[in-house]
């Protein structure tokens, strides 16, 4: 939905809270879910457990321990907002002032019934994930619209369980425990909701579907390749869209391909868009190393790149981030 987020609102008596197309899905309905709470990231917002402590709501870290010490300049923190707090008004608020939030996204909303305490729980169930060979990393659910990604293309997959997601009400099975996520964006708000849920969570940890949260990363390093090859130009909109598409495509059939390297996938968007075409029918020399997936992919990388820069020069060049 479209979102004009609050001005300063002189003169404004009472002052609102949140913008009046949000109030709903933040604040109203009567589903019995009354309380909304938010994900923030320390990382976007600048002295963000001061202001916290002189917020009058109810806060805490999702990390703890060693890794809340280490991780506390872009750790998540839990906050039960309350309509009418200063805080709370300036989340939802656009201007050069500080303490108005709206213009940094600075996290993740959503509608629960649970105690401040069972969301914590559930909630810092998230932040680290096993994949299918046993390594653990963090996932920062709550950055740039993640987890409503994922529930999005996760939705449409037979084999992915959503339910752990919304997790259940201890009193009634039937109720999930998080009602819905609502993420924030600029001039818009996307939202996710959960009415009933059937079934019983059996699961010791929430499992996510790891081909979903692969596609969604490779996805993200696409758009970023494409804006770093746009960086010094100006673009329109549709052209930048076009452009991240294509970055997706070219990213997805070339990791297919064995090459897993943001430096190589970023060269090889540069490329197709320098070229406004695949630059893989541009010589068999080139068809050939991309084929070998038996091949060192950084070998059939130099090989590749050496190639395309015989045959185009200047006309191209190589993605300027790391080798990683």
């Amino acid at each position: 939905m479209k979102v004009e987020p609050l001005d300063k609102q002189f003169g404004v008596d009472p002052k609102r809270s949140v913008p009046d197309v949000l109030r709903p899905a933040v604040f109203g309905g009567q589903d019995g879910a009354s309380q909304c709470f938010a994900i923030l990231d320390a990382g976007k917002v600048e002295n963000l457990p001061e202001m916290l402590a002189t917020s009058g709501l109810e806060y805490r870290c999702l990390f703890k321990g060693e890794t809340a010490e280490e991780l506390s300049e872009v750790a998540p923190w839990l906050v039960r907002l309350e309509d009418g707090n200063k805080f709370t008004m300036g989340l939802f608020t656009r201007s050069n002032a500080p303490w108005h939030l709206w213009g940094r996204q600075p996290g993740l909303y959503l509608r629960s019934s649970a105690s401040f305490d069972q969301l914590w729980q559930h909630l810092r169930k998230f932040t680290r994930i096993c994949d299918e060979a046993g390594n653990w990393f963090y996932f920062r659910f709550w950055d740039n619209g993640s987890l409503i990604d994922y529930l999005r293309y996760a939705d449409g997959r037979a084999e992915c369980d959503l339910r752990p997601i919304f997790g259940f009400d201890a009193q009634d099975p039937s109720r999930p425990l998080v009602r819905s996520y609502i993420h924030a964006d600029k001039d818009r708000a996307v939202i996710c909701t959960a009415t009933r849920i059937s079934g019983h969570n059996t699961r010791p940890r929430t499992e996510f579907d790891m081909p979903v949260l692969r596609f969604l990363t490779l996805r993200n390093h696409a758009h970023r390749f494409a804006d770093s090859f746009f960086a010094d130009h100006t673009i329109s909109p549709e052209t930048r869209r076009r452009a991240h598409d294509a970055a997706v495509r070219v990213a997805l059939q070339y990791h297919a391909y064995g090459f897993k390297s943001r430096y190589h996938l970023g060269s090889f968007v540069y490329w197709t868009l320098a070229l406004s075409r695949d630059f893989k029918t541009a010589s068999p020399r080139i068809q050939q190393e991309i084929s070998a997936t038996k091949t060192d992919a950084e070998a059939r990388f130099v090989a590749i790149s050496r190639e395309m820069k015989a045959l185009f020069g200047n006309k191209i060049r190589n993605f300027h981030g790391h080798r990683g």
